[in-house]
């Protein structure tokens, strides 16, 4: 089992101005610890300056993601706004995980 962390700014701004993706990976890594999980910092993927609105599984680090996961792992989102922001992508992602076996955990809402 991996852990893996996804975190997400969507203008060169926000990551220019280290706005939230420092905060992000704060987050996923002390969710991680409270779970007693055990998360390599490497295992944190990044996309800086990528829009929400693009599928998951077309960004860069998203489909990297998709790719590494497999039955038994858990990927933990600081939000779900960072993960998805169209339902049906949403709701497609999270189906092919459930059905990789693999457990999506937002921070702001608990496990899936």
């Amino acid at each position: 089992m991996t852990i893996y962390g996804y975190a997400r700014v969507s203008t060169v701004t926000q990551v220019k101005e280290g706005e939230s993706l420092e905060t992000q990976k704060l987050q996923i890594q002390s969710y991680a610890i409270s779970k007693g999980l055990e998360l390599d910092a490497a295992n944190i993927l990044v996309e800086a300056g990528v829009s929400g609105g693009i599928e998951f599984a077309n960004r860069p680090e998203g489909s990297k993601l998709t790719q590494l996961v497999t039955t038994g792992d858990i990927i933990i989102f600081p939000k779900l706004d960072r993960a998805f922001r169209n339902t049906r992508n949403a709701l497609n992602v999270l189906h092919d995980m459930k059905e990789r076996k693999v457990s999506i955990h937002f921070i702001d809402l608990g496990k899936h």
